[in-house]
């Protein structure tokens, strides 16, 4: 199993990606900036592959849809920019579902 984290953004400036530092990212994710472009692009982060994508699209749900789009592990956190990750997060969600492994919301 693997994790991904989905997050919502609004007006990141291009080729700046200090909001994975701010959120403690620690594992791959979806960027979706909700900006005046269109740009997709791939970087790496920390080991992690982000796929960060720059949206002339407004809305938080469209922004999130845009992400489950892109989204490749089998269990995604939706995050906004203002939320930081706790350490070890991933194995921590890892472990919730191993105990629940009917589980499709934790």
């Amino acid at each position: 199993m693997s994790v991904q984290v989905l997050v919502a953004t609004m007006h990141q400036k291009k080729d700046d990606y200090t909001l994975l530092d701010r959120l403690n990212v620690q594992s791959s994710a979806v960027v979706v900036n909700q900006c005046d472009r269109d740009e997709i692009c791939t970087i790496e982060y920390k080991g992690n592959k982000i796929v960060w994508i720059d949206s002339v699209e407004r809305g938080l749900s469209r922004s999130r849809n845009i992400a489950l789009q892109h989204a490749e592990a089998e269990i995604c956190l939706l995050a906004d920019d203002d939320e930081v990750f706790v350490k070890d997060y991933e194995k921590r969600i890892l472990k919730a579902y191993k105990n629940l492994p009917n589980a499709d919301i934790i």
